[in-house]
């Protein structure tokens, strides 16, 4: 329901333009939450620009918005159809920042591993 709605919509609205890394971290994870369990709600939330905005936010110097944004991002890859060009995008250097998130805390690096695994 939420998902077919304008919900997801708003939420990468949300994460793109946001600066306040707690409601960052937060709507991340909301994002994760909503594609868990279901493959055709994590394909619902690739066929918008939630993906690009997630892997945008992998420069964040927050550890829990790392850890919000690569925990989405890995349920996204093994459950949806997402957009693979956007971890190779070399202007966003998504892959580097992956390498670098495998130094962090267990709750990031695990999460990067999955991404880099898939």
């Amino acid at each position: 329901m939420y998902v077919e709605g304008a919900a997801v919509d708003r939420l990468c609205a949300v994460l793109a333009a946001e600066e306040d890394p707690e409601v960052v971290r937060h709507v991340a994870a909301a994002l994760g939450s909503l594609a868990y369990g279901s493959d055709a709600h994590a394909a619902a939330v690739c066929q918008r620009p939630c993906v690009e905005a997630l892997a945008q936010r992998l420069d964040s110097g927050d550890e829990a918005v790392l850890a919000a944004c690569a925990q989405s991002l890995k349920i996204l890859y093994q459950r949806g159809d997402p957009p693979v060009t956007a971890l190779f995008d070399s202007q966003a250097d998504i892959m580097h920042r992956l390498v670098q998130c495998l130094h962090m805390t267990p709750a990031v690096s695990v999460s990067a591993t999955a991404l880099l695994a898939a």
